[in-house]
Parts: structure tokens; C-alpha cells; sequence
């Protein structure tokens, strides 16, 4: 009994020595396995706390059988932010008309496709099927891990690229520096009900 006493001893002494010697890449490692969940929780908590609707992982039929995965949508007081996460490790390089964006860790080459474009795709469709909303209600948001290196960029008003730090802030910053109207409460609970039930 006393030596698995030991042994066990042993084990977690090594595995804190390990995490102490190793804390950047085990924390890269476990932000790169849990970081959509994560950034969705830190959005979550952030839009409680600002008075902002939110709903995560959508899943909206585009054909029979067929569905676009929609990360997050949040609901502010004069737009609706369409967000997409992206967790990757290392630096992004990226044009924004590019069909694919590079991420290079360790370098290593990897290729993603654009969240912009993805993003526009899903505008693009809910344009079309949730009655009553309208293109300037819709900002395309991608929001980047903290693992992830990259220049912001702002493409245009209605498209955003930033990190997870500085999301929420930006979205207060937009609705707070617009001059549109307020959308109707009423409205934004029917554009909620309508996607939540796709």
C-alpha cells in the first residue's frame, strides 16, 4: 500500500514538474482542444453581462439533407453580428480575397479556408430565408483565438476580423459609434426564434 503511496507521489511530482517545464506548449495544446467551446463560454459570459442575445452552433438547412454550421450569432441593440471562430496555432497570413488563409506554426504550412467568405455565405442565405432582415443589419464577425497571430484588419463597415480579447468591445464600440436605429426588441426576438429553429 505504502509503495503505490510512493509511486503515485512519483507520478503527479513528474507530471508538475512536466507541466512547469512545458506551461507555453501544454497551455497552446490545451487552448487549441478546447478553444471553440472556450471563446463561445467567453462570449457567452461577456454578452450576459452587456445585455446582448447570443446563440451558438447553429445548424441551418440549405438543402435536403444539407446544413451550414454557424458558429455564433449575436443579437445587439442595432445589428446582428454573424461570428466565426477561428482556433488555430500560429500566424496567419492572409489577403482578404484569398480562397484560403495560411497559418504557419513551427514552420509548418497549413491552409484554412477564409472565414470571411464562409461567413458571407451564411449572410447570403439568411438574407434570403428569415423574412424582414435586412443586409445593413448583418455584420460578418470573425473572431481569432488568442493562439492565433495575425494583423487586424477591418475589410469594410460590415465586416470585422478580430481577436477574442477584443471582440465584445468592438461590437460595444460599433453599436455605441452607429447612427442607425435601434432594431425593435420584438423584431430581434423573431430573427432569434427564426434561426434558433432552423
Amino acid at each position: 500500500m505504502k509503495e503505490a503511496l510512493y509511486i503515485a507521489a512519483g507520478v503527479l511530482l513528474i507530471l508538475i514538474i512536466l507541466y512547469i517545464c512545458f506551461y507555453k506548449q501544454v497551455n497552446v495544446f490545451i487552448v487549441a482542444v478546447t478553444g471553440k467551446k472556450r471563446i463561445q463560454k467567453k462570449l457567452c459570459n461577456h454578452c450576459k453581462n452587456n445585455d446582448l442575445l447570443i446563440i451558438n452552433d447553429l445548424w441551418l438547412p440549405v438543402g435536403e439533407g444539407k446544413f451550414k454550421h454557424l458558429d455564433t450569432i449575436i443579437f445587439g441593440n442595432k445589428y446582428i453580428y454573424v461570428t466565426r471562430i477561428v482556433k488555430q496555432i500560429g500566424e496567419i497570413k492572409f489577403s482578404l480575397d484569398d480562397q484560403k488563409w495560411r497559418v504557419i506554426y513551427k514552420n509548418q504550412l497549413s491552409l484554412i479556408d477564409n472565414p470571411i467568405n464562409q461567413n458571407k455565405r451564411i449572410i447570403s442565405y439568411l438574407l434570403r430565408v428569415v423574412e424582414g432582415i435586412e443586409d445593413k443589419d448583418l455584420k460578418n464577425l470573425v473572431v481569432l483565438s488568442k493562439t492565433c497571430k495575425f494583423n487586424q484588419v477591418n475589410p469594410s463597415d460590415s465586416e470585422f476580423i478580430v481577436s477574442e480579447k477584443e471582440a465584445i468591445k468592438l461590437i460595444l464600440q460599433i453599436e455605441e459609434n452607429s447612427n442607425d436605429d435601434v432594431i425593435d426588441p420584438y423584431e430581434i426576438e423573431r430573427y432569434a426564434k427564426a434561426f434558433y429553429n432552423y
